[in-house]
């Protein structure tokens, strides 16, 4: 028993592949108040520890929580009255698999946890069938069940949620820049959720919800909107189901006002298959509520959704080879310019396309089980895209090989601002790893990762993850019963802020192309000021004077590369105002 302290475990990185270390009948609690932000257990850079019988109670913050971590959390453990029940996060793209409950095992139970039962970010590994597996766990109370925030890829399967307040399942941007694009939220129960079964915000590109069962109160079974990171609209699978097998969720009854909820002008449309003909019992398959969706009635001629065997190998092929790979990636190639016209191709398209991840991830735990990084690198690479060159990058960054991260990292094309913030957050985790025994973040690393953090950029759980591991900080997700913004104590804009109380400093436009101007207070005729302009690892890229009757400026920033920049009016070594701004092209 681990009892009132004010963290129970810690696992710092191990040297070796696997940490063998097992909990087993384990009981980590706070009883009273006898410390304040009391965590259970948090394990930093480690794979392999496995979690059976456990009890995790009354913490004010997490039983469980991960760095860049693989984590199997099996058979019967217990979440009760923490604010968080497990927490995962990555600090960079990461192979580790979490595995939270499993098909073989007793259930894992969430109780009354105060925030949410289990927080996901950025869990987008290459080990295992997928990255994130919450298979088979009992969720009972609290504000949210699971969140997903961040480019993922993940299986919600089997799980019971009851009574849970504000969502059952919510998923944010899962979809952005992902490499696997199978994941699924299938085969669950919502029964007397408060508010949403499923809330998915901005792009969750080829994610499926199948064979769910709603039984709820109020609100929506399913709900699709737009994220508050971006103008990107509400994006789902364009297919739920098939043309010749049913999605396979039951609604609940009466369904007009409780089923599927896609705004016209947030939403790219879908098309969802229904079971035609007489209801199942106890079931109500037809979505009522208008949407921006189309619907088709088919007959289940096939077997239901087996959420246990869902983005597995093709069958009859056990052992895939790299042939195998290529073939598929050759019929999605023929495929792609008929889908837009044709249902039999774009059917075809997303059966290949699962397939042909599902091999992938096959040969790529086989290549890293058996240490073959090159093999796994260039199994990635015939990807061609930004998804898997990130990858790359993070296998590189896993094996510690640092010097060769950082000139994969110095070599990705910049096509948008998250390209920029995703280089410049790494920048920066370069620095940290490769000085793990002096690094301490400098007062613009700090303001720039703080920027991005509370902001809703789809990557920013990147940057929360660092501040979370350096600077002891906790993120919470976007409130994913309603899709707005993060749910964190009023502090003043990062954007605009001074150092003098009551006056502020103004650029636009923001983000900035060539030209950018700056406004500021009137300066005492004596002053010698200048504007000073920084990059995120503190390197000095404008020094302007400023004339003491001025009060704005406009600066040259055609020649800056795309990324964050710190924007300081200096009087005499003082700093008088700051703000920062963006570049993007």
């Amino acid at each position: 028993i681990f009892q009132n302290n004010r963290k129970d475990v810690e696992f710092l990185s191990y040297k070796f592949a696997l940490n063998k270390s097992r909990f087993f009948n384990t009981t980590f609690i706070e009883i009273g108040n006898t410390f304040a932000n009391t965590e259970g257990v948090t394990i930093w850079d480690t794979d392999g520890i496995v979690f059976q019988n456990c009890l995790f109670k009354g913490k004010d913050r997490e039983g469980i929580y991960t760095y860049d971590a693989g984590v199997s959390i099996l058979n019967d453990n217990k979440f009760e009255n923490n604010m968080t029940g497990v927490v995962t996060t990555a600090t960079y793209p990461m192979s580790s698999k979490v595995q939270i409950g499993s098909g073989s095992t007793t259930e894992n139970k969430f109780t009354s946890n105060g925030y949410a039962h289990i927080f996901a970010s950025q869990t987008a590994g290459l080990i295992g069938d997928y990255s994130l597996d919450i298979i088979n766990n009992n969720f009972t109370g609290g504000i949210y069940g699971i969140i997903v925030d961040g480019t993922s890829n993940f299986r919600i399967a089997g799980n019971l949620l009851t009574t849970v307040g504000w969502g059952g399942t919510g998923v944010h941007n899962t979809g952005v820049n992902s490499l696997f694009n199978q994941n699924l939220i299938g085969c669950n129960t919502y029964k007397n959720c408060s508010t949403n079964g499923i809330n998915a915000w901005g792009n969750n590109k080829e994610m499926q919800f199948l064979g769910n069962d709603f039984q709820m109160n109020n609100g929506h079974d399913f709900i699709l909107g737009q994220s508050s990171s971006s103008t990107d609209k509400g994006t789902i699978r364009s297919i739920q189901g098939e043309s010749n097998n049913s999605a396979g969720n039951c609604f609940t009854d009466p369904g007009p006002q409780n089923d599927i909820f896609a705004p016209q002008n947030v939403t790219n449309t879908f098309k969802y298959y229904f079971q035609g003909g007489e209801p199942p019992l106890n079931c109500d398959p037809e979505p009522l509520t208008p949407g921006n969706y189309t619907k088709q009635a088919v007959l289940q001629s096939l077997p239901p959704i087996d959420c246990n065997q869902y983005g597995g190998l093709p069958q009859g092929l056990q052992y895939p080879t790299a042939g195998d790979l290529n073939i598929r990636r050759t019929t999605l190639h023929q495929l792609a310019p008929s889908i837009a016209t044709n249902e039999y191709a774009l059917n075809q398209y997303y059966k290949t396309l699962q397939e042909k991840d599902a091999i992938l991830r096959h040969l790529l735990k086989q290549a890293l089980e058996a240490g073959q990084y090159s093999t796994a690198e260039d199994l990635l690479l015939g990807e061609q895209s930004k998804a898997a060159e990130w990858a790359v990058f993070g296998l590189r960054m896993e094996q510690k090989d640092y010097t060769n991260a950082a000139v994969w990292l110095n070599q990705l094309p910049i096509q948008n601002n998250d390209d920029a913030t995703f280089r410049d957050i790494q920048l920066i985790n370069l620095q940290r790893l490769q000085n793990l025994g002096s690094f301490q973040l400098s007062a613009t690393q700090d303001s720039f990762l703080t920027l991005v953090a509370e902001s809703s950029s789809p990557i920013r759980g990147y940057a929360q993850s660092i501040l979370a591991l350096l600077k002891d900080r906790r993120f919470y997700p976007d409130n994913i019963a309603s899709g707005e913004g993060y749910i964190i104590p009023e502090q003043p804009s990062l954007m605009e802020k001074s150092i003098q109380t009551g006056t502020t400093i103004r650029v636009f436009p923001v983000p900035a192309n060539t030209l950018l101007t700056v406004i500021w207070p009137s300066l005492p005729v004596e002053s010698d000021a200048r504007i000073l302009v920084y990059d995120i690892l503190g390197q000095q890229q404008i020094d302007e004077p400023i004339a003491s009757n001025e009060t704005h400026q406009m600066l040259e920033t055609g020649e800056l590369p795309i990324g964050v920049y710190f924007l300081i009016i200096s009087d005499r070594g003082k700093p008088l105002y700051q703000t920062n701004f963006s570049i993007q092209r």
